[in-house]
């Protein structure tokens, strides 16, 4: 029902074909959605952009100036074509994903920054220098008790080195000191991913205990001194994470977790 011989109509196809050519594979959608008339626009190009260009520079409507100059910077020549060529879209590790993944679902502090512990150096001349803090993946309330997650997406056979473990001690004193938690309200688990249905295990589990660890230098009567180790279901994780926190899920893991101490 659109004039297709408007010429803004046709840049507005181009740049949808373009825009699709980038990320159709995130959709439900075909990149041959749009006609291929749009693919080459090489002796279009100049006029698309002289176009864009009037249109910008004669519009007054802040929201229109600005759909122009997004439509000007995907039709003027940039690495746009270069991109979509070496098709660099991705990841490089998928570590930091399944930390998100899992803060998604089994996480329910919306400014999880506010509990990080923090170190400063107090210099000779007075001043305060902040030297960072160390970040919790996911962190859990629940009426009361802190669940602290850590994701460790490693190869298979692998487990959290003795330096993840004492880290996840630290977290644990942090909230008990900082925040004054009571220790016997802290919880510690790791979450590694495996595939249950190659290990054959219940995929309706989800997840599964496999162990803890203490370190030898605490007296481990804090519940946090025990860090609990569990496998999760990677399949799952990626096929249901965008539905969001699931709150019975968790209560699964909260109720095995407490199961654990006396």
């Amino acid at each position: 029902r659109v004039d297709k011989e408007g010429l803004i109509t046709e840049i507005y196809d181009y740049c949808v074909y373009k825009s699709l050519e980038m990320i159709f594979f995130l959709t439900n959608l075909s990149k041959n959605v749009v006609h291929p008339l749009y693919k080459d626009i090489s002796t279009r190009k100049n006029v698309y952009i002289n176009c864009l260009r009037t249109l910008i520079d004669s519009t007054f409507d802040d929201e229109k100036k600005m759909r122009y100059r997004h439509m000007l910077n995907v039709v003027k020549p940039s690495s746009f074509d270069s991109l979509i060529d070496k098709q660099v879209v991705g990841v490089f590790s998928y570590a930091g994903v399944f930390e998100k993944e899992i803060d998604i679902l089994l996480g329910n502090v919306s400014d999880i920054s506010s509990f990080y512990p923090k170190a400063s150096l107090h210099k000779e001349d007075g001043s305060v220098e902040p030297l960072g803090s160390l970040r919790e993946d996911t962190i859990n309330v629940n009426n009361g008790e802190y669940f602290i997650l850590d994701s460790k997406f490693y190869e298979f056979g692998n487990m959290p080195a003795v330096e993840s473990v004492e880290k996840q001690i630290v977290y644990g004193e942090s909230l008990e000191h900082s925040k004054k938690i009571p220790p016997e309200k802290i919880y510690n688990l790791f979450l590694i991913p495996r595939s249950f249905k190659e290990e054959n295990w219940d995929p309706e589990t989800i997840i599964k205990y496999h162990g803890y660890s203490r370190v030898d230098w605490k007296p481990n009567n804090n519940n946090y001194e025990k860090v609990l180790f569990y496998f999760i279901d990677l399949k799952y994780v990626i096929e249901n994470y965008r539905n969001g926190y699931e709150a019975k899920l968790f209560q699964r893991l909260h109720d095995d977790v407490l199961s654990r101490f006396p």
